[in-house]
Order: C-alpha cells, then sequence, then structure tokens
C-alpha cells in the first residue's frame, strides 16, 4: 500500500509525518515514512526551479519509494511525484519541459499507483509576506487539479485544518483506518 500526503507549502504534511514517526512505535515494522527530497536539492526551488530542479527531486523521491515499496507493506511519502507538475506550472519551463515531467508523473503513477492520498488543506492564518501567500495559493490549486485529475476521488482524503495537535491525532486515526489498525 502506498498512501501520499500531499498539500501546499506549510500546510502541515512533514508534520504529520513527524508525528506519526513519534506516535507509530507499534507500526514501525509495517510503515516506511519517505521525507521530502526538495530539501535536499542542490538547485533552485519553488518558482525559481525549472526542469532540472523537479527532475532531480522526482528522480530522487521516485527512487525513495521503490526502494521503499521493497521494504515494507506500506509506504508513507511526503508529497506525490505530481508535486513536481504544479511546480513547474509555476517556474521557468518550456511546454516541452512540462510535457515530458507530466509523462513521467503518470507513468510513475500508472506502474505504482498511490492507493489514497492524504490531502491536507492551507493553514488560512499563516503569516507569509504577499508574495509568498501568492505563490501558496497558487500551489494549492495546481496540487489539487492535478491530484483530483490523476487519483481517483474515492482515494483522496481532505484533511481540514485543524490547530495542529487535533489536526495531526485526526489524521493518524484515519491513516490508521487505512492500514487496518
Amino acid at each position: 500500500m502506498k498512501i501520499g500526503i500531499e498539500g501546499s507549502t506549510c500546510s502541515g504534511k512533514t508534520t504529520f509525518l513527524n508525528y506519526l514517526g513519534f506516535k507509530a512505535d507499534g507500526l514501525r515494522k509495517k510503515i516506511k515514512i519517505i521525507s521530502e527530497r526538495a530539501t535536499e536539492c542542490p538547485l533552485p526551488l519553488n518558482e525559481k526551479g525549472g526542469m532540472r530542479t523537479q527532475l532531480w527531486i522526482m528522480n530522487r523521491h521516485i527512487e525513495k519509494e521503490y526502494d521503499a515499496q521493497k521494504e515494507c507493506p506500506i509506504v508513507i511519502t511526503d508529497r506525490t511525484v505530481f508535486a513536481g507538475i504544479a511546480y513547474l506550472q509555476l517556474g521557468q519551463h518550456t511546454i516541452d519541459e512540462l510535457i515530458f515531467v507530466t509523462n513521467v508523473a503518470y507513468q510513475w503513477n500508472k506502474a505504482f499507483p498511490y492507493d489514497y492520498v492524504l490531502y491536507f488543506a492551507s493553514i488560512p492564518e499563516l503569516a507569509l509576506s504577499d508574495g509568498a501567500q501568492q505563490f501558496q495559493t497558487k500551489i494549492d490549486k495546481a496540487l489539487r487539479i492535478i491530484i483530483l485529475d490523476n487519483i481517483p476521488h474515492d482515494r483522496i482524503i481532505y484533511i481540514p485544518y485543524q490547530l495542529k495537535e487535533k489536526r495531526c491525532e485526526n489524521t493518524f486515526q484515519i491513516l490508521n483506518k487505512l492500514i487496518g489498525e
């Protein structure tokens, strides 16, 4: 089983996965958590990044997913391969580059589909600059469209905004139901 954790920048994905790592004592042998790859990328990120950035991140992400699926029955990823499409749409690219990255993501998902995607709603009162807030809103919109176009709707679970601890606990309960715990 593969579960992608998705949402815009600063929506709580990594916070939840850290919480899961803390709470999942009994699950450690059953699950493998794949952290976000962008933090390791040596190339420009976000709107300054282009095809090379997104391919670098996507290739590392696919490699980690592939290896994890051989090691554990349940893989949980911080982001999906589709995130690269959304970031590339807002970055510097040609149409051919966007088509290429999109095809890589689609083919990966076709061969190794996400069983579920937990989509984290944006946190409304983030203290971001106007430019960062606009970028977050654009990423959120692009991601939602891409996820809805590529994942069966009954396999997308929308995680509404709540206070951090409550959101993490509620999402943990949802995850336990999905994996049969």
